[in-house]
């Protein structure tokens, strides 16, 4: 359904996501939203794939339940008071207007129209009549056998004729079951409103009599007398001008107990007779029906008689006189449905199924409750326990909303009931691994612009935080998808990563005043929440376009790791940025902090790779046994230290960081560098001093460079030294440090020099 459901949706969404929706495209006959959606689940509630009963039935139910959307909503929305003729009004015009013009008009009120609407639609869904079995002749075994009594000279019996059964004509068994199933196929014609087919059938069944004593309910009517003379359509004569008088009879018919149940039926339909009609229904639908039906022909008869037409008063005999012993069938619709659902044949889930009760709703034009109804399940989780009935439910929902606020069918007070419905249905898509119609979805949330509800692009960020560890290339597709959808690709991006961060981060942030964190190895696996901090970057790092904000994302995730002292979630980071995000910085230009701050921080990160690099060289036992051999191991190692010596010294004289203490963007800049500076500063210092220290042995210059160190620790020029002073509650790293320098000048002794400094003239 996926896909034919995502054609519908886009197929009737407003263009752009704002606009005014085509309301004649979404109401058309012909292919409107509604019927679409009836077309698509009666095609799925046919389909002869194994289904379960449950699932056969709700595709029939929700099919059925947008056939009632569509023939209600096209008449509701589109209702001209104009065109409401009273027959007051025609009398006045034509005193003898006939009586078809008088019952077409009566079906044109609202209350009235509606029944009838609704008893289109219950004739729409009825089942098809069971097939009739061929039969030729008028009850063929009893004729023949009266013919055969004749032949031998027996008692002439009561005769062949329509009326013989009352006068004592017992029939042959195969024609009184012919008969039965005749009545019900007739009865079940009229049922789903195909009153031609059932007097076709009785001609076809040669009783051609009971096809004409159907034939009265038809009003009178005459183009002599109509009041569409001269307009061009062509009026007949026709109809019954003593209809009134024939539905007595119908009525007496249908009230003889000794007739068949469905030809009681089938004659008291014709008058609106509830009590015979109720005496073959079975369903939820049929006694709807039988009453829907009966409460239209009552109220048509009933203001017919009240009004002053000359045909009721004269033009007929019997026009003028009721019908009595009638049921009243009540106008209050809720009042029906209570007595449909008391009805014994009615199965009580049938008449509380979800279904049922939107029919119901909807029939009654309250629709805004019904949606209320439904979130307010939602909330309580108070739907049916089957997951595929819910899901199902959820789904239906969502479009009935989609159709009503396009529509205008409902005000804009309805619209965080909407939002909820919709950002259900988008969380049971997730559930059933359907991508595509979440960004759909979540575009069709932020087309409403109202602050009480959450907007789209917040909708499909969090949809895109569930798929955040999913793999890379089904991310950036999903992403993709917003542009697709009327959804923002930047903001949709961001937001992802503030909800991310929001959760993992900020739930647990720094406090500067803390003891120093213990700095983690290159080699520390990621924790689960640092590989999805990781992770979240690549949604700002997909597209060129994100590349500003990946930048701000990146900076704050690298201060965090590093304030953390998560040195190999930090190195991880960084492999993962693409250099591009750092923005060149124009010559007279204002400072681009985030740029400046990407700058620094890779610095860092690539000094310490270089420190790092140098463990290789001090494990002596791999020391290669031949002279060529050591001579290229010294190489590689002098080269090595070298290398981390100059982007140490680089990051020591470059007053590193300091420069951000100036953003204006960020309060929190000053406490921030101070505090990485404490970290990291003397960090750098210990590391390159014992990397040249352990290196003594391989590079020649390596104890001269520890007191190189020294001196650029001690100038004042790049603030080193205050560094070294931390919090009272931490370790004094300058002792520390002091303590390194002084092993220094005892190894410079015990090789025989007289003043350690002497390295230093060399």
């Amino acid at each position: 359904m996926s896909i034919v459901e995502m054609e519908i949706v886009r197929s009737f969404r407003p263009e752009g996501g704002a606009d005014a929706p085509d309301h004649e495209l979404l109401l058309s006959e012909d292919g409107g939203f509604a019927g679409r959606f009836e077309q698509l689940c009666g095609q799925l509630a046919l389909e002869e794939r194994e289904m379960a009963d449950e699932e056969r039935i709700a595709w029939k139910l929700e099919s059925d339940t947008w056939l009632l959307v569509e023939a209600l909503y096209s008449y509701r929305l589109r209702i001209n008071p104009d065109e409401i003729q009273t027959v007051d009004r025609l009398l006045q015009i034509n005193p003898y207007t006939t009586p078809a013009e008088l019952a077409s008009a009566l079906l044109t009120y609202p209350n009235l129209r509606e029944l009838d609407l609704v008893r289109n639609w219950l004739g729409a869904i009825a089942p098809d009549p069971e097939e009739l079995p061929y039969r030729k002749g008028y009850w063929p075994n009893t004729t023949m056998r009266e013919n055969q009594r004749s032949r031998v000279g027996a008692a002439q019996g009561p005769g062949l004729d329509p009326d013989a059964t009352l006068r004592g004509l017992v029939m042959e068994g195969d024609d009184a079951a012919f008969d039965r199933n005749l009545m019900r196929h007739v009865f079940q014609c009229i049922r789903s409103g195909n009153a031609e087919r059932a007097l076709e059938t009785c001609k076809e069944a040669a009783q051609p009599w009971r096809s004409a004593s159907l034939m009265g309910g038809a009003a009178y009517t005459s183009f002599s007398l109509s009041n569409d003379k001269g307009s061009g359509r062509d009026v007949p004569t026709g109809g019954n001008r003593f209809r009134m008088l024939w539905k007595k009879t119908c009525l007496k018919i249908a009230r003889t107990p000794t007739l068949d149940p469905y030809e009681r039926a089938v004659y008291g339909s014709m008058v609106g007779d509830v009590k015979s009609i109720r005496e073959v229904c079975r369903s939820w639908d049929d006694h709807l029906w039988a009453r829907i039906h009966s409460r239209l022909e009552q109220a048509v008869d009933a203001e017919l008689l009240d009004s002053n037409s000359w045909w009721m008063k004269k033009g007929g005999v019997g026009n003028d006189l009721p019908l009595e012993g009638l049921e009243t069938v009540t106008d209050n619709l809720s009042l029906i449905f209570d007595e449909v659902d008391q009805e014994e044949t009615v199965d009580s889930d049938e008449a509380l199924h979800p279904f049922r009760i939107t029919q119901k709703h909807i029939m009654l034009n309250s629709v805004e409750n019904l949606l209320r109804d439904f979130d307010e399940k939602l909330a309580m989780n108070s739907l049916p326990a089957s997951k595929p009935l819910r899901h199902h439910l959820i789904c239906f929902f969502a479009h009935l909303a989609l159709f009503l606020r396009w529509s205008d069918a409902i005000g804009p007070d309805m619209r965080p009931t909407e939002a909820n419905i919709l950002q259900e249905y988008c969380n049971t898509l997730e559930e059933m691994n359907q991508p595509d119609l979440v960004a759909l979805y979540a575009g069709v949330i932020g087309e409403v612009n109202d602050p009480n509800v959450t907007d789209g692009e917040t909708s499909y960020a969090q949809f895109l935080k569930r798929m955040n560890n999913a793999p890379t290339e089904r991310r950036a597709e999903a992403l993709r998808r917003t542009t697709q959808n009327g959804l923002s690709y930047t903001i949709v991006a961001v937001r992802t990563v503030d909800s991310i961060f929001a959760e993992l981060i900020h739930s647990s942030p720094t406090n500067f005043d803390d003891p120093e964190p213990g700095f983690t190895a290159f080699d520390h696996s990621l924790s689960q929440a640092e590989g999805a901090l990781i992770n979240a970057m690549d949604w700002l790092l997909f597209d060129k376009s994100t590349y500003g904000p990946a930048l701000t994302h990146a900076n704050a995730l690298l201060r965090w790791f590093l304030l953390n002292g998560r040195l190999h979630a930090a190195r991880q980071l960084v492999k993962r940025l693409p250099v591009e995000i750092q923005r060149p910085q124009r010559e007279g230009a204002p400072i681009d902090y985030e740029s400046a701050e990407q700058y620094h921080l890779r610095c860092f990160m690539g000094c310490l790779e270089a420190l790092e690099s140098c463990k290789e060289f001090e494990n002596k036992a791999n020391l290669a046994k031949s002279r060529l051999a050591r001579a290229d191991h010294q190489r590689a190692c002098t080269a090595a230290v070298s290398n981390a010596r100059d982007l140490t010294l680089d990051i020591l004289t470059m007053r590193w960081l300091e420069v951000l203490r100036e953003d204006p963007g960020l309060p929190e800049r000053p406490r921030q560098v101070k505090r990485l500076r404490q970290l990291y500063i003397p960090e750098l210092v210990m590391r390159l001093h014992r990397v040249l220290y352990n290196a003594k042995d391989e590079a020649a210059d390596a104890l001269k460079w520890t007191f190189d160190l020294a001196n650029i620790v001690a100038d004042g020029r790049y603030a080193l030294a205050e560094t070294f002073l931390t919090n009272e509650h931490e370790s004094n790293k300058l002792i520390v440090y002091l303590e390194g320098m002084r092993d220094v000048g005892m190894t410079v002794l015990q090789h025989g020099a007289t003043d350690p400094f002497s390295v230093m003239r060399h």
